[in-house]
């Protein structure tokens, strides 16, 4: 992982819905995520599926992990995200 983000503390995020239906997540402290509030969040890393396959051989093609600062709390919070896009969590309401 780039830089000293191999040995920094990751909040723990949970999976949650919104109140109108579409995907939510929450940081460890309470913040909730939708895809507008993960997109604004400083993006401190981005680890790209080449150099995730270097220790998870399966590891898709299409998805990276992304790593932001909390607004709140300030934790760093590791996603997958598919790569194109730009830091946006899928709707999944439509899947």
């Amino acid at each position: 992982m780039p830089g000293n983000l191999a040995s920094a503390t990751l909040a723990r995020e949970t999976e949650a819905v919104a109140s109108d239906g579409r995907a939510a997540w929450r940081c460890s402290c309470g913040a909730e995520l939708d895809q507008r509030t993960w997109s604004s969040l400083a993006l401190l890393a981005r680890v790209e599926p080449s150099e995730i396959r270097r220790v998870a051989l399966n590891w898709p093609t299409h998805l990276e992990v992304q790593v932001r600062q909390c607004g709140t709390c300030g934790a760093k919070i590791a996603r997958k995200v598919p790569t194109d896009s730009e830091g946006a969590i899928p709707d999944r309401t439509t899947a």
